[in-house]
């Protein structure tokens, strides 16, 4: 069913009517089918990148709604990564990154590592 969004929604309906107990999405796109067909089943996303971006929750410390679960939320950790960098490489100012810019959360971290590099006084 990847890439079919049409599909998703229909199977996660089809969840819906069976009745399950709990649904598990994996990623954002499966997370979004499953709050569109249920606001009553518990939907546990296996890793969503930014579920408080998507709507999916109010806030990681409550919920809220029907939706929980684990995220990836790296971007928050890129300022905390390149200020380690540089505390420990005496003297860096300029860093290189390399990033796959067409996976889904990658132009978002990398405006969050550019911000932080900004703030830091870093070159990337």
């Amino acid at each position: 069913m990847q890439g079919n969004l049409d599909r998703l929604r229909e199977a996660a309906a089809e969840l819906v009517r069976l009745p399950v107990d709990v649904i598990v999405s994996g990623g954002p796109t499966v997370t979004q089918a499953a709050k569109e067909a249920t606001r009553t089943i518990p939907i546990v996303m296996a890793l969503d990148f930014d579920p408080i971006g998507a709507g999916f929750v109010a806030s990681l410390a409550r919920p809220g709604g029907n939706i929980t679960g684990l995220t990836d939320m790296t971007q928050e950790l890129n300022a905390k990564r390149l200020q380690l960098l540089q505390e420990a490489v005496a003297g860096v100012s300029r860093i290189a990154v390399l990033w796959n810019p067409t996976h889904i959360n990658a132009a978002l971290s990398m405006r969050e590592t550019e911000e932080a590099a900004r703030v830091l006084g870093l070159q990337l």
